[in-house]
């Protein structure tokens, strides 16, 4: 869920394009420590527009760090 929002967040206020919704797949709800989780996610814009974009989560915490928040990346929306 949080990668939704933030995607929806940022691509709202970043690139100035209303997100009404964002759904990713497979659904995620932890990783594991120094894992990536890919993800598709449809992005549908406000004005019923969409895109599908690939995803990752990566759990930024190792050995050495801890209670680090996970890092997101996803393809940007077509212009």
């Amino acid at each position: 869920m949080a990668l939704q929002n933030t995607m929806k967040s940022h691509i709202t206020t970043k690139d100035h394009r209303p997100v009404a919704s964002v759904s990713c797949t497979p659904h995620v709800h932890d990783t594991v420590r120094e894992e990536t989780a890919h993800l598709r996610c449809l992005v549908v814009f406000d004005d019923k527009t969409s895109y599908t974009a690939a995803a990752t989560i990566k759990n930024e915490n190792s050995g050495g760090a801890h209670n680090l928040p996970d890092s997101y990346s996803w393809d940007s929306p077509p212009r």
